[in-house]
């Protein structure tokens, strides 16, 4: 599938929408989302993340990709989930509840139709629907890896950190489960075979 097909781009961006398979002996496809791109306003004030999207044709371009795509690993990645779970759109599984992650509001009433009439189902599904292995995220600038309905939810650390123990805490921002370690430290990915 072409890179950024369908899109009217308004402004030069470097990289919009990435799809990249990798043919050294594994399949691979590399996913890259920008949930900043249509949202119009990045605050959530009174605690309701639907103003935060992927919109439409990205969300299009990611369910195609994921359902037509013949890799053995998916990975995905995103600044931070669409909506997040604070103001300050923070959080990781625990935000995949709420907003276009999951289709439900924050009562947890399943209000996706509704708010998002041209997708065909969350996002959080369509990433387990397709067997995503590992969606990487960042935002909150330490480690922290859960897995939810077999999707691992990794945040990325902050390598560039120069001190340990210098980012707010897990249950500042919300992460109740899952391994946590503060920053800095990296992550390293190795594929091995099918």
């Amino acid at each position: 599938m072409p890179i950024n097909s369908g899109m009217k781009c308004h402004r030069l961006i470097i990289f919009y929408f990435l799809a990249a398979v990798l043919t050294q002996g594994i399949p691979v496809t590399g996913l890259v989302l920008d949930q900043f791109w249509y949202t119009s306003s990045r605050l959530n004030p009174d605690g309701d993340c639907w103003n935060w999207t992927l919109g439409s044709d990205q969300y299009k371009w990611l369910r195609q990709t994921l359902e037509h795509g013949r890799a053995h690993f998916k990975f995905v990645f995103i600044h931070h989930l669409v909506g997040g779970g604070t103001p300050e759109a923070r959080c990781g599984i625990e935000a995949a509840k709420c907003s276009e992650w999951s289709g439900c509001d924050l009562n947890g009433n399943d209000v996706f139709k509704e708010k998002r009439q041209n997708c065909k189902m969350p996002i959080h599904s369509l990433l387990a629907r397709n067997k995503v292995n590992i969606l990487f995220h960042g935002h909150d600038h330490f480690f922290a890896t859960r897995d939810l309905d077999r999707v691992v939810y990794q945040l990325v650390p902050r390598p560039s950190a120069r001190k340990f123990d210098n980012t707010r805490s897990e249950q500042e921002y919300g992460y109740v489960h899952g391994d946590v370690l503060s920053a800095p430290c990296f992550i390293r990915i190795r594929i091995l075979g099918l």
